[in-house]
């Protein structure tokens, strides 16, 4: 009985609860979107209608097929690849993601569109990777899954016509969007502007084809598994990284609005490099003959410099991110691995509270040149306050005798609205206060994370796989001294977090340089960390962490902060003004709060017993 209840509440929960809060959630924010959305309503109910026939094919599958419902709580037993499973691993989320693209563009709403909508595809993805995909690996072990949509493998046999069909649906995909989504947003005059724009170029379109064609027929000429993959990967990298550019910055990541498809400089340097690869003997030819096509397309784009610099970066990452990897894998083991002390009498100072006081210095300093000195001594004590918290809530939460001194992010989390009910009272524009930290919050939080792989604490699982794992050996780390799991590869979950807080942290830059209220600033804030944090979650692997209904007690946290952050988007608030501001007042403030914070994360009492005084 209490099975088939919990079966109900589910299903009226994600049929009929989720799509109504969704609803609700584009209404409440219809106002806030300063971008235009297009009105597509012939589109829209197409996609809509397919995405809706893909729901109940799916569903009708799982039924079928796997003997169940269409419930992660409660799986089918048998494992589906037939049906629209031959297709998409997911189908049912991407018929899903399609109904919700479909009625905002059959509807004309720009927050639908522009927030409704990706954010909740994010959260479909962190729900796919943080918990069902590992959730089938354990139920089905061993048991090999694949779908026409499927990326190719790292390595096999001979490429097969789908692998290369999907490559092509992947990168023609995220392409598209990369053409047509920055070009619906207004691009405020001045931003980034050239002045080595060059004169008009009739043939521009040529060379824009040429590039197009030679990128589209890369898959069908790789006769490697393991070339197309990295081409694939790459490239999905680098047309991301230009989509992030393109709607933040959009002369830098803009296109030449004369043509109907551009290839970006990034993908155009990248196709080069891998047609070296596989004419060897041309490599030369090849690296000349598209030299030519990205002096054209620069030339055309009418912002040369800004995009020129733009496509490098992100090629330079992107390009080569597996030595990228390796090289970030590398120094997180090196830092993890890097714990020094310093005793003097009773007094301990452990080197990563250096990192979380720099984290903090840096924090207050930049969050008052942001918000002005009028507001620097307020973000300091609201640091204070979040510190305080994160430490009692941890605690509360996983305090022992083993961990007399532990942090919680989630404690520094619940110390926002205590300190926004305290500088209420006294008169501060609260907006305005917690606007610029969720701006900065992400950058803290990234170099904070250092002192997460020295200490130990979130720590990851162990895995098998000697290319992402690290090793921990000193035995004063959390790895070693409390999970055990000394020389035991696991998984770099404060570098997880690292690369999700980067780019999380140049989407709220932008907001707040393009004028986005405080409120959503602060809203999208919680909604992307807690994105992030879910799937971190799941491949952490501390032994004091308490699993609850399938989910690690944090992932149920990171649910509730997506949650907060939809509900705080919806209040209306005034834009954020970007007014620079210094004065000593700036650096004191940043000072104190990064010495307050070294002391509370890095100096403690070995020789003592009592609660918060040790911090291993």
């Amino acid at each position: 009985m209490r099975g088939l209840i919990g079966k109900i509440l589910y299903a009226v929960l994600f049929i009929f609860v989720l799509p109504v809060l969704q609803w609700q959630w584009a209404r409440l924010t219809a106002g806030r979107i300063g971008w235009p959305a297009p009105r597509a309503e012939t589109l829209g109910l197409g996609l809509a209608g397919a995405g809706l026939l893909l729901i109940v094919w799916g569903m009708a599958a799982l039924r079928i097929y796997g003997k169940g419902l269409p419930m992660n709580a409660f799986p089918p037993p048998l494992l589906v690849r037939s049906g629209p499973y031959r297709l998409f691993r997911h189908p049912i989320y991407w018929g899903y993601v399609a109904l919700m693209l479909g009625a905002s563009l059959f509807t004309g709403s720009a927050s639908g569109f522009w927030l409704v909508t990706p954010l909740s595809t994010l959260a479909i993805v962190a729900l796919v990777c943080g918990y069902e995909d590992i959730d089938l690996a354990r139920r089905f072990p061993g048991l090999e899954r694949s779908a026409w949509s499927d990326l190719p493998a790292r390595e096999g046999g001979r490429l097969l016509l789908r692998e290369r069909l999907a490559a092509v649906f992947w990168i023609g995909g995220l392409l598209a969007a990369v053409n047509y989504l920055p070009s619906l947003r207004p691009a405020p005059a001045g931003i980034l502007a050239d002045p080595w724009s060059l004169p008009e170029f009739a043939y521009r379109p040529v060379f824009h084809a040429a590039a197009l064609g030679l990128v589209a027929a890369l898959p069908f000429l790789i006769n490697e598994r393991g070339q197309l993959r990295r081409y694939v990967l790459a490239a999905l990298l680098s047309l991301g990284g230009v989509l992030l550019i393109g709607l933040s910055w959009p002369a830098a990541g803009g296109r030449d609005a004369a043509v109907a498809a551009a290839v970006p400089v990034c993908l155009t340097m990248l196709a080069a490099r891998h047609y070296g690869l596989r004419f060897p003997r041309f490599r030369f030819v090849w690296w000349l003959g598209f030299s030519g096509l990205l002096f054209f397309q620069l030339y055309a784009s009418g912002a040369m410099l800004a995009q020129a610099a733009g496509g490098l970066a992100v090629y330079a990452v992107a390009g080569r991110y597996d030595a990228v990897w390796e090289g970030l894998r590398r120094g997180a083991e090196r830092v993890a691995n890097s714990w020094r002390e310093w005793v003097f009498g009773p007094v301990r100072v452990i080197n990563h509270g250096f990192y979380a006081g720099a984290a903090a210095f840096l924090g207050i300093f930049l969050a008052g040149v942001l918000a002005g000195r009028a507001y620097v001594w307020a973000i300091m004590l609201v640091g204070m306050i979040e510190t305080v918290c994160a430490a009692l809530w941890a605690q509360a939460v996983e305090g022992s005798d083993k961990l007399k001194r532990p942090f919680g992010f989630y404690g520094a989390i619940a110390g926002i609205p205590l300190s926004a009910l305290i500088f209420y009272a006294a008169g501060v524009d609260v907006w305005r206060l917690l606007g610029v930290m969720a701006v900065l919050m992400p950058w803290v939080q990234a170099v904070g994370r250092l002192r997460c792989l020295v200490n130990g604490c979130c720590h990851g699982a162990p895995t098998a796989d000697e290319r992402i794992g690290i090793r921990c050996v000193h035995p004063r780390s959390r790895v070693c001294g409390l999970s055990e799991l000394r020389d035991v590869p696991i998984h770099p979950t404060p570098l997880y977090s690292i690369l999700w807080l980067v780019p999380t942290g140049f989407v709220l830059v932008a907001a707040w340089l393009n004028g986005a209220d405080c409120a959503l600033i602060g809203g999208l804030y919680l909604i992307l960390t807690g994105i992030g944090r879910f799937v971190e979650e799941a491949y952490r692997g501390e032994v004091q962490t308490l699993i609850l209904g399938g989910l690690r007690l944090y992932q149920w946290a990171a649910v509730a902060t997506v949650a907060a952050g939809a509900l705080l988007t919806c209040f209306e608030t005034r834009p954020a003004l970007v007014e620079p501001d210094f004065g000593w007042q700036i650096p004191a403030a940043a000072l104190l709060g990064g010495i307050f914070v070294l002391f509370a994360m890095g100096v403690d009492f070995p020789n003592s017993n009592a609660r918060f005084s040790r911090l291993v």
